[in-house]
């Protein structure tokens, strides 16, 4: 399930492969100010043939609107799918419609046919992309280039050699994350250079006493990364030795601790719409379990 903070009254299910006919499914609720309602179907978008998912390792299905930007009425979102020239990234922008028309392809053919991992950040006005094989990372539009271009090999390069996982800031083009080998690292320029996070980096590695960086699914030091939207250098990260939050982008505070606490962290949703004066962050851990942080300090 997927929701833009933009547009709280509604919600985006991608129905279980061969359970639910294999689409997203939009639910809205009555008016902009209440929830969605999910006591019915709403309208559906059948997903492309030959599509590719990778949603266990950090994909997501939408563009968000940036702060400040009005969301589209008919959402924004996309998937990756096989053609016979190579994988394409294939867009629905303003056009998820009952039926399923209007994906077109966005930007060039895919650098190979490994890659399944996708994120998007700049808005719907300013998109860019980021694609992962789970080892290099790409960007399009290349930086500097407005809306031409190959596609942008940033990792290996810049100081990072492996991007085992990685993160877009969806409100910040210049702003990611990524774990290596030797770290979990961040760039501000776009992904042309990155550096080790000390902050993030001890908090997810629990000091150093996690050394396992592999990542695969849910087993991984940083699992999710969540962005307020009215407070970009407000953000989650989730992963195996808890969750941590930021207001500054550099230090980094405690929510929870899976030591404390087992359980592992893969994804979380913050809400700071149901209650402004107590805002919360509700956490999905591995095994179906669920918890909420409230009120976040």
């Amino acid at each position: 399930w997927y929701a833009d903070p933009a547009r709280p009254n509604r919600v985006i299910e991608m129905g279980a492969w061969r359970r639910k006919g294999e689409s997203f499914i939009a639910y809205e609720g009555s008016s902009v100010t209440s929830y969605p309602d999910v006591t019915s179907k709403g309208d559906y978008y059948q997903y492309p043939t030959d599509y590719v998912f990778d949603l266990t390792n950090g994909s997501r299905v939408q563009v968000l609107a940036d702060t400040g930007e009005v969301p589209l009425a008919n959402g924004d979102y996309f998937v990756i799918q096989k053609q016979a020239g190579g994988r394409r990234l294939m867009r629905a922008r303003d056009s998820f419609t009952t039926g399923g028309a209007g994906l077109v392809a966005e930007g060039p053919v895919l650098p190979n046919g490994n890659i399944r991992r996708v994120q998007a950040s700049g808005g719907h006005n300013g998109t860019v992309f980021w694609i992962s094989d789970g080892s290099s990372l790409w960007r399009w539009p290349a930086a500097g280039t407005g809306s031409g271009g190959n596609w942008q090999k940033l990792v290996p390069g810049g100081g990072a050699k492996d991007a085992r996982r990685f993160f877009a800031n969806p409100y910040d083009v210049k702003n990611l994350y990524l774990v290596d080998a030797d770290g979990v690292k961040r760039s501000d320029d776009g992904g042309l250079s990155w550096s080790i996070d000390q902050g993030l980096d001890d908090a997810l590695t629990a000091g150093g006493d996690i050394d396992d960086l592999w990542c695969g699914a849910s087993h991984c030091v940083l699992n999710d990364l969540v962005v307020d939207r009215g407070s970009p250098a407000k953000r989650f990260a989730l992963g195996m030795a808890g969750v941590f939050v930021t207001t500054d982008g550099v230090s980094w505070t405690r929510l929870l601790d899976t030591r404390a606490l087992p359980s592992r962290p893969v994804s979380g949703f913050y809400d700071p719409i149901s209650d402004p004066n107590h805002r919360s962050l509700y956490v999905a851990c591995d095994g179906r379990g669920i918890l909420r942080i409230h009120p976040v300090p």
